[in-house]
């Protein structure tokens, strides 16, 4: 990444890891300016939940590519929205009681922290995580030239800013995805067994899942929701955890190699149960994406390695195989390098592909990694041939206005415009009709009636790039 003077100046000065206290405020020079008044706060917002269970991960060479991925935008309430703008409103001011009465913070410090930040521009809300007791916000600030993420959290049972002990500034940079990411392999954890417990003693309206070898797994009602048992063949009750609050869309499937899957489709939980030669069971837990793949084992035979690998996405990705006779599984994230706070990261899978997405609204960058050897994931190369079926009955969206959109409808193709790219003729919409596709490798051409002509590449699996090398993605994925 190439550095200015200044940001190679502060990061000889603070180092690359979170800016902290003392030190942040001691080691970044201050610039103050006259106030302004505080315009409104301009979100630019975008929550990933990107939870999948994934199947293959193949053998290929390893080059380089990245692409957008399109991120759903969520807006706080007006209500938190205010909190926040009179929470840096006040801080300007150096309003002490102003600052208590929409946050619980250590006042000093924030003040102090603040004091380098030019807090006369208005400030964004770059990313939200809305969680079950409260939302953390990472809000963009600028401090000689150079911007910063600052994460701070709204409590919803207060309805005030909070801070963690030590107030976090993450460097807000232009991003780049490593190219390989080194993976460590640990041995997971023994399932729990469940010692003196009697199956009878609890309510006798359950449900069981039988596996092929004759393993049984219980789903108890509890007050907490369904508790899952597994009776083993050796007699032994192993406690799988309590998931969702109904055991209806709950699904058992043998995985193979001495392993049970559980698929929990209304929790969204998956559990890995895998028996060892000595007897002994472990267990890992991930996270589900969509309930259609919910059925779906997905481990495939990869010529690296005997045994199935099995993959989580999401925020708290993993990749899990047999290494040995014990489940073994290593975090993505864990050796990663990643320039970022961990939340704007997260995985998916994309057919044989691990795709590492960093997908804040500022910087929608993804990279593409399969699994070479059992130790690395490494960048790859991919290419998308073009089918007419892709452009037909679709529309396709411009990621950097979403007024700008591409509509094909049977033989016809509506053109839409932003205000500020309409033409001379004052039409922000435009048809097309008997429109006819050709397709070459990743290109399309596509031509009309009065002339029309219009070339596109595809560059994944949903989105595509027009001659200006502008992208437009569409909501189902490509054929």
């Amino acid at each position: 990444m190439t550095n200015s003077r200044i940001k190679q100046a502060i990061d000889e000065a603070i180092g690359k890891d979170p800016l902290l206290n003392d030190t942040f405020v001691e080691k970044v020079l201050t610039k103050k300016k006259t106030r302004k008044s505080l315009q409104w706060i301009q979100p630019a917002i975008i929550l990933c939940t990107m939870l999948v269970l994934g199947f293959t991960l193949y053998f290929l060479p390893a080059e380089n590519i990245q692409t957008a991925e399109e991120v759903e935008p969520s807006l706080p309430t007006e209500e938190q929205r205010i909190v926040v703008e009179n929470y840096f409103d006040a801080i300007y001011r150096k309003d002490v009681k102003a600052i208590q009465k929409v946050a619980n913070v250590d006042v000093e410090m924030v003040l102090k922290e603040y004091s380098i930040f030019d807090l006369e521009q208005p400030f964004e809300i770059v990313k939200t995580i809305d969680e079950e007791q409260r939302i953390v916000l990472y809000i963009k600030l600028t401090a000689n030239e150079r911007d910063f993420l600052n994460e701070i959290q709204y409590v919803k049972a207060t309805g005030k800013i909070e801070l963690n002990e030590q107030q976090l500034f993450y460097a807000y940079d232009d991003i780049e995805l490593p190219r390989s990411i080194d993976l460590e392999f640990r041995t997971v954890d023994n399932a729990p067994k469940m010692l003196n417990f009697e199956l009878k003693s609890k309510q006798q309206a359950y449900e069981k899942g039988i596996f092929a070898d004759g393993t049984i797994l219980h789903q108890l009602k509890d007050e907490e929701g369904t508790l899952r048992v597994m009776e083993t063949m050796e007699g032994e009750f192993l406690d799988i955890g309590i998931f969702s609050d109904g055991p209806s869309a709950t699904y058992t499937m043998s995985s193979g190699s001495g392993g049970y899957l559980i698929i929990d489709e209304k929790g969204m939980n998956i559990t890995l149960l895998f028996k060892q030669t000595t007897g002994n069971y472990q267990i890992v837990y991930g996270d589900l994406q969509d309930r259609k793949d919910a059925r779906k084992e997905g481990p495939y035979q990869i010529d690296f390695h005997d045994e199935p690998v099995y993959f989580w996405g999401g925020q708290d990705a993993k990749i899990v195989t047999v290494r040995d006779g014990e489940l073994v599984s290593a975090n993505i994230f864990e050796h990663a390098k990643l320039n970022g706070p961990i939340p704007f990261y997260s995985v998916d899978m994309r057919g044989p592909n691990v795709l590492l997405k960093y997908d804040d609204n500022y910087f929608q960058k993804s990279n593409y990694y399969l699994l070479e050897g059992f130790n690395q994931l490494s960048t790859s190369e991919l290419h998308f041939d073009a089918k007419k079926n892709n452009l037909q009955n679709r529309v396709f969206i411009n990621r950097a206005n979403y007024y700008n959109q591409y509509e094909f409808y049977g033989n016809d193709l509506k053109i839409k415009l932003a205000p500020k790219d309409v033409g001379a003729n004052g039409k922000s919409e435009q048809i097309y009709t008997n429109i006819k596709i050709r397709v070459d490798g990743e290109n399309y051409f596509v031509t009309g009636d009065s002339g029309f002509a219009v070339q596109f590449t595809r560059k994944d699996d949903r989105t595509i790039v027009d001659e200006q090398g502008n992208e437009y993605y569409t909501d189902g994925k490509l054929n």
